[in-house]
């Protein structure tokens, strides 16, 4: 999810997701109950045209402060010279952020944190009927987020089981982590992006939210190109 130049995070999830997802679907064989969702659920039933019509809001808040951006700042020369480039190298970027990203937090990440959080719950004083991490995201981490959010994001964070709430929330804290290059402006955009990109899994399938994100992207780069190719028609380049 961006919303400047060039990718510059870890990557280091992207090794990680493969082992996560082979996690998932064991826990899945052997520990049914233990994530209340099949292992593919959210790659069914896409309803693609309906989704992007729905994200209007996030193109017209990343495309519009793009644009607000370019129109206060002048490129570099070199960046005008090469405007292409922006379109070009955007263009995959955005696919492989699109595809990668959303597969990696939104699925298999949150999937693996289902079960992450019971463990840990069960370790830390679960077993004595008293659960920590239970009690935390219920009492502080869930009512806080709930708050930034605007209520929201109440039905993920409470409305299916506080497992699977405070799973989405750590899902998402590392996809905002991955951002944390873009500044703080840009590290909590992602955050809220992340978010929405959530509600877009759950009500119109996970190949949807990964169009989605790649669209929220590429928009970004294609203003970008846009106004450098401006700029360099009017003689900055």
């Amino acid at each position: 999810m961006k919303l400047s130049g060039d990718d510059k995070s870890s990557g280091s999830w992207i090794l990680i997701a493969p082992f996560s997802l082979l996690f998932v679907m064991f826990v899945k064989w052997w520990w049914p109950n233990a994530i209340p969702f099949e292992v593919f659920q959210f790659w069914k039933n896409n309803k693609i045209l309906e989704g992007i019509i729905a994200s209007w809001p996030i193109f017209l808040w990343g495309g519009g402060l793009t644009a607000l951006y370019s129109v206060l700042n002048y490129n570099s020369r070199e960046t005008n010279r090469n405007a292409e480039d922006i379109l070009i190298n955007g263009a995959v970027l955005s696919a492989l952020a699109g595809v990668f990203e959303e597969m990696a937090f939104r699925w298999i990440f949150f999937l693996a944190g289902i079960v992450g959080v019971k463990v840990s719950n069960f370790l830390f004083f679960g077993w004595l009927g008293f659960g920590l991490g239970e009690w935390l995201h219920l009492n502080l981490f869930g009512p806080i987020v709930n708050f930034l959010t605007l209520e929201k994001m109440e039905w993920l964070i409470f409305g299916m089981g506080w497992a699977v709430g405070a799973a989405a929330l750590g899902a998402n804290a590392k996809f905002r982590k991955e951002h944390a290059y873009l500044g703080l402006f840009g590290y909590f955009n992602s955050w809220i992006i992340g978010f929405f990109l959530f509600w877009m899994m759950f009500n119109y399938g996970l190949l949807t939210a990964i169009i989605v994100h790649f669209l929220y992207d590429m928009l970004i780069f294609t203003v970008r190109y846009i106004d450098a190719a401006v700029e360099r028609a009017l003689g900055r380049g």
